[in-house]
């Protein structure tokens, strides 16, 4: 594995194989700032994937995930998350990539939507963990 630089969650690179997670044991989570959805992921991570270590550097991961939560038209939002591999100086070869386009069901209720914007680090880290697993069986 190269080391871990991380990028654009939504960014460019070569497109890898989830089966390229196989052997991966330390990962770096990045959300830039914001620590509340990096410590959601981070517990998700931790209960389903006890064996992955949770590094707090990019240099000592095997692979960096990123999470992004954007502002979009309208006063949506798009999620977007990746984990990367990185192959070589400027290379990059994208092993998981999610991005949720899905439209806001909840946007009449504010309760309700506050509760699918929170939901969200712990979806996309369900669905890392699925790939994650199948590569690793």
């Amino acid at each position: 594995m190269g080391r871990a630089a991380p990028g654009k969650a939504g960014g460019g690179g070569e497109a890898g194989q989830p089966e390229e997670l196989r052997g991966v044991t330390k990962m770096f989570v990045e959300t830039s700032l914001d620590t509340e959805r990096r410590d959601a992921i981070i517990k998700d991570l931790r209960k389903r994937l006890p064996q992955l270590e949770i590094v707090s550097t990019p240099e000592e991961a095997d692979v960096p995930m990123r999470f992004e939560v954007k502002s979009a038209e309208g006063g949506k939002t798009e999620v977007l998350g990746s984990v990367v591999n990185v192959v070589g100086k400027d290379r990059l070869r994208v092993l998981y990539s999610y991005k949720e386009n899905t439209p806001d069901v909840f946007e009449g209720d504010p309760l309700l939507s506050f509760g699918a914007e929170y939901a969200k680090p712990q979806v996309f880290a369900r669905q890392f963990f699925k790939v994650y697993k199948k590569a690793n069986s």
